[in-house]
Formats: structure tokens, sequence, C-alpha cells
């Protein structure tokens, strides 16, 4: 098992996050424990951000990109920015494309 470290520290964007991908898990006091898949056995300490895992660091990106963009849209909803739309670019980065209100 390897640890990364990370930012992925909000219990209600990493549950966001995390329903979004599809990603079944069970959040215990301060650690989010995923169940499904590939992502089976992976724990995030959401106090510290750290990611322990058996998983490849470019699975470990999707964790990341997934968490980076609730906190976007959380950000954008507190400042009534409403995102318009969402696509994925061929490299796999998550496109929103936001405008005011």
């Amino acid at each position: 098992m390897e640890t990364f470290r990370s930012e992925i520290t909000d219990k209600n964007l990493v549950s966001d996050a995390l329903r979004a991908a599809g990603i079944e898990f069970r959040v215990r006091g301060r650690v989010a424990r995923l169940t499904s898949g590939d992502f089976a056995g992976t724990k995030i300490d959401l106090r510290t951000g750290a990611i322990s895992t058996t998983l490849a660091q470019g699975k470990v990106g999707v964790l990341r990109q997934h968490y980076a963009e609730a906190k976007c849209r959380a950000e954008c909803a507190h400042q009534g920015i409403k995102v318009a739309s969402r696509s994925v670019a061929a490299n796999g980065d998550i496109v929103l494309m936001c405008r005011m209100t």
C-alpha cells in the first residue's frame, strides 16, 4: 500500500465527488473508505488529505480530478456563477463552462 499527499479534506466535497464519479464509499468520522471496483480498499484521511491505496498514481489522479471539480462547482455556486456545461477533453481533463448569473 502506498500513501499519496492530497488536499482532499472536505467531507461534503469528497462525498459529492465520489458520488459523481460513481465510486461507492462510506465515511466514518474523518476517514472515507472506497468500496467499489478498482478503488476498493482505498482510504482517504480527511484530516490530512493522505490517500492510502494500492492504485497506480494515474487512478489517484482521477480521485483528485473529481474532487477538484466538486470544489470548483461549490465555489461557483458560492459566487453566483452557473456551470453551464461540462465536457471531458481527449486527454481526460474535465472542462467546465461557466457564466455569471
